[in-house]
């Protein structure tokens, strides 16, 4: 019998930060943001430490004070309970929660 093929967290982060272009990523908690920074660091990322949820409002921040730009809050990387404490402020401004 075979193992099942779990994903590999770190090389999916790193695939989909490759076609980011310019946009911000706010990342949240633990290993996650290890991942984003070993994936490469630029200035367009925001690494959050011991801040569990916040990383939904500084996307939602970002996002207001620089429309013009796309910014990118994994869920995973800011936890679930702070998401869903948060979800409905970035929804109710009209904004997309990816």
């Amino acid at each position: 019998m075979t193992e099942p093929q779990g994903l590999d967290r770190r090389a999916a982060l790193a695939r989909l930060l490759r076609e980011r272009g310019d946009a911000a990523l706010v990342t949240g908690l633990g290993s996650p943001t290890y991942d984003a920074f070993a994936a490469g660091d630029t200035d367009h990322n925001f690494y959050l430490w011991g801040g569990m949820g916040g990383a939904a409002m500084l996307g939602l921040g970002l996002a207001l004070a620089q429309p013009q730009r796309r910014v990118a809050v994994p869920p995973l990387l800011d936890r679930f309970l702070g998401i869903h404490q948060r979800a409905a402020d970035v929804a109710r401004r009209g904004l997309k929660y990816v």
